[in-house]
């Protein structure tokens, strides 16, 4: 929609007050679609679509919950589709659910931000698949959304095949019911979910005046794009408070930034990162008598050189360093990984690890456990023996920057960031990385720059193995992210 001067002035006060009534946030390059939005709104409530009047009736004092739901109905977009971004769905089922099951008689799941039911539909099929009949009955899933619109979708439960993109036909012959050109859902799936409608920006958050609490996971995913860092900020901590004490946070991949997630601690699940809420306290003292004793029970893993010949090969009948050396794959290493085993990994790798370059997956994973296990001091001094290495890859170099961008080590970050592109000028989560340590160091023009070099890799059509591995986030979804950092910064 084109706007000129006039409108453009009047749009500008709509958007402020949209931002007060919903908490969504439409910068200027946007404010053609919030025009189309808000017109459409007052069309349906049979209002006068003219924007000065539309302004009006927005400032009248107390809108209606019905006028508020038609609003944010015409102001989100809904797209999506079935099991996005699995890399959720397989922590979930791998550790999440099997730990709340070992330890409560009830879990709770809440989707925030539902749209028309397919993040919440994904969920329950992968229980079903995955867990008992009796352990998912002590299960519940809830949804929300502020649209009642696509609530309504997603309570009927019937989809065209834009939904099943990344569905497997046979997880759709088995959960769905053909009709012509549309698919419905068995009733089963259907009724494991319970939608209701809820505005984030609320507080408290009720369902029918009770209060939501005790909640064990609770996934966000695409939602807080629509949000300005203040009220994101106030989101997250009453997620915080929702949570039951070991709660989970489940964000998309698209919508990392440390900024947004100050109360949580950080969980490394192959490439994704997911947020656990912890007694912090209770952890930065652990740390703090950890590091004041020593490192003693975390071995530093030898980096072993190699030698210019080949060692002799001892007599069969000794006992060598190898033959105590567990013989596990990657694939093994990656599996005590997300069964939370950190500091076995640690132990393990210690005289395991030689320097060839396909062994960097398992010091990068090294690197994570260390990571996991929050003591900077550990981290950083094993992570500086690898550097020594000179084999070492992008990936290994991409998790160590982010990490010290995050504990506020920007020179120490920028350095191994800018390696990490100059091994890989194809890496766009490193380019996405000093991006972000440009805003750090207030360097607005810097952070452009990166983004839009990770921009221009990914509209490239060159292939891009994060991209390629991101278990469910597409080129579009990664080149979204990039773009709401952009928008921020311009």
């Amino acid at each position: 929609m084109q706007l000129n001067a006039e409108e453009l002035l009047i749009i500008s006060k709509i958007a402020l007050r949209i931002k007060a009534l919903l908490g969504l946030h439409f910068t200027e390059n946007r404010f053609g679609d919030l025009a189309r939005g808000v017109t459409e709104a007052a069309k349906e409530l049979n209002r006068s679509e003219t924007l000065p009047l539309v302004l009006d009736w927005l400032n009248q004092s107390g809108l209606s919950e019905s006028e508020l739901k038609v609003l944010s109905t015409h102001l989100t977009v809904n797209e999506t589709y079935f099991f996005r971004e699995r890399m959720a769905l397989d922590l979930l089922v791998e550790k999440i659910v099997p730990e709340l099951l070992s330890g409560k008689k009830q879990i709770t799941i809440w989707c925030a931000g539902c749209s028309s039911g397919e993040e919440p539909y994904s969920i329950a099929m992968t229980l079903f698949d995955n867990f008992s009949e009796s352990e998912c009955g002590r299960i519940k899933l809830l949804a929300t959304d502020i649209s009642e619109r696509v609530l309504n979708k997603a309570r009927s439960a019937i989809y065209s095949a834009w939904s099943f993109r990344e569905t497997p036909d046979s997880t759709r012959a088995k959960y769905f019911v053909p009709m012509a050109k549309l698919w419905e859902l068995i009733p089963k799936v259907r009724k494991f979910v319970t939608f209701e409608y809820l505005n984030l920006v609320a507080d408290p958050y009720t369902l029918d005046h009770i209060p939501v609490q005790n909640v064990d996971v609770i996934f966000c995913r695409n939602v807080l794009i629509y949000f300005e860092k203040p009220t994101i900020n106030a989101i997250t901590r009453k997620f915080y408070n929702c949570l039951s004490s070991e709660g989970w946070l489940i964000p998309s991949q698209t919508e990392l930034n440390e900024a947004y997630f100050p109360d949580f601690k950080k969980f490394y699940f192959g490439s994704n990162i997911f947020y656990h809420k912890t007694n912090l306290q209770k952890q930065a003292a652990v740390n703090a008598h950890r590091i004041e004793n020593g490192p003693t029970h975390l071995p530093m893993p030898k980096v072993i050189k190699r030698r210019a010949e080949p060692p002799v090969q001892p007599k069969k009948t000794e006992k060598t360093e190898k033959d105590d050396a567990p013989s596990l794959t990657v694939s093994e290493v990656v599996g005590m990984y997300r069964s939370g085993q950190y500091e076995q990994i640690v132990r393990m790798i210690n005289g395991w690890v030689n320097n060839d370059p396909a062994d960097m997956a398992v010091y990068t994973i090294c690197l994570q456990c260390y990571i996991q296990l929050g003591v900077v001091s550990d981290t950083v001094i094993w992570a500086d023996q690898v550097l020594k290495r000179q084999n070492v890859n992008a990936r290994f170099l991409y998790v160590y920057g982010t990490y010290l961008l995050e504990q506020g080590e920007l020179e120490m970050a920028s350095k191994v960031l800018k390696k990490a592109v100059y091994l890989d000028g194809t890496h766009v989560l490193s380019y996405i990385s000093l991006g972000h340590l440009a805003v750090e160091q207030n360097n607005s023009s810097r952070a452009l720059k990166y983004f839009g070099n990770a921009i221009n890799l990914i509209d490239s059509g060159i292939n891009i193995d994060f991209v390629d591995d991101a278990e469910g986030m597409t080129r579009g979804d990664l080149r979204n992210m990039i773009m709401h950092f952009i928008e921020l910064l311009v």
